[in-house]
């Protein structure tokens, strides 16, 4: 699939529908666990770039944070270009 504003709508469709990759432990896209710190690193890539979200003790901060940072990416995008959004 192609990219639009230099962002591929197939991923944004799977991330905001909770599809994950197959090697992601965390459940998560965007939500890793980094074992010497016993923290979770948060980000989001878009429009190419890799944003850093924060590092979170709780793994549901780091989710909810992951969460509201494609509300506010990648929701208006998906609109723009009519494709449907999964809760």
């Amino acid at each position: 699939p192609g990219l639009v504003e230099e962002t591929s709508l197939y991923q944004l469709e799977n991330s905001i529908s909770g599809k994950t990759r197959t090697t992601n432990t965390s459940g998560v896209t965007g939500v890793s666990f980094k074992k010497s710190t016993d923290r979770r690193n948060t980000y989001i890539k878009y429009k190419g770039k890799l944003i850093q979200l924060g590092s979170f003790k709780e793994k549901n901060e780091a989710i909810q944070a992951r969460k509201e940072a494609e509300e506010i990416l990648f929701k208006p995008i998906l609109e723009k270009y009519g494709k449907e959004q999964k809760p």
